[in-house]
């Protein structure tokens, strides 16, 4: 893998031990809990201009799904550039560490701009690709299930057989078990998508790495974090759906305390 060198501009964070060769470390369980502790941490020293952040980031988002297809087009290829601005901003690249709203257009100002757009046009393609995928194969499944249901319903309709009444739960016990091998491609594909995109923002902001390398450097840290991961992403889905419950109004806490935590 060809090494990446951190790019000598003002946003590339301060040098460390830590080199472009390492692989990524494994995670614990404690250490899902501790980024959120973490994220909660720099949230509840500046409360007000996170809340800031919160309510632009929220009405961008909004304003993106008010115009048809276009709208849902630039939020996705716009989505890593805001996520780097976030991100520099966490990480003390601007000023007053992130907790200024100029944190969410930091991104626009990288010289890995146009890479960071490129990112988000490839996220978008990597969700079509898992989204076709699911589908055919929810497709063949119910498909097949169909024709063996047609067969069947229609002989123990005829003659009320009792074999073709049993005939007819077997397709059905099948379906159901076709149904739960969908689900659990389905939950993988998933996941390695989402994997991959967590860090790949990260790792093209502070390494300056091709879109390919980051992709591949997130996917890998996820798949060596996973204890982590298991208490962080329950966790986080916990509090997101706590949030919708008061008029989505905790929207305005659990967004701002994702990216602090990641």
């Amino acid at each position: 893998m060809a090494e990446h060198r951190p790019l000598q501009d003002h946003f590339a964070p301060p040098r460390s031990h830590i080199g472009r060769d390492d692989v990524p470390h494994a995670r614990g369980l404690r250490a899902g809990g501790a980024w959120i502790e973490r994220g909660y941490r720099m949230l509840s020293a500046s409360p007000g201009p996170w809340l800031g952040i919160a309510l632009v980031y929220i009405g961008l988002q909004l304003t993106f799904t008010a115009i048809p297809l276009v709208g849902s087009l630039a939020s996705s290829l716009l989505g890593p550039v805001q996520q780097a601005g976030i991100q520099l901003g966490c990480a003390g690249q601007q000023p007053a560490r992130g907790k200024s709203l100029k944190a969410l257009f930091g991104g626009v100002a990288h010289p890995l701009q146009g890479r960071l757009v490129a990112l988000g046009a490839v996220s978008l393609g990597i969700w079509l690709l898992v989204f076709i995928a699911s589908f055919v194969l929810i497709a063949v499944l119910f498909g097949a299930t169909l024709l063996g249901v047609d067969g069947a319903a229609a002989d123990a309709l005829a003659n009320g057989d009792p074999e073709a009444f049993a005939d007819l739960l077997g397709v059905f016990a099948s379906s159901a078990a076709g149904l739960m091998v969908v689900t659990l491609v389905a939950g993988a594909l998933l996941f390695l998508a989402t994997a991959a995109m967590w860090l790949a923002t990260a790792r093209i902001v502070f390494a300056g790495a091709t879109i390919t390398d980051a992709l591949a450097d997130s996917l890998t840290a996820c798949l060596r974090a996973w204890p982590a991961l298991l208490l962080y992403v329950p966790c986080m889905l916990a509090l997101l759906a706590l949030a919708c419950i008061p008029l989505f109004l905790g929207l305005l806490v659990v967004i701002p305390l994702y990216f602090a935590s990641l």
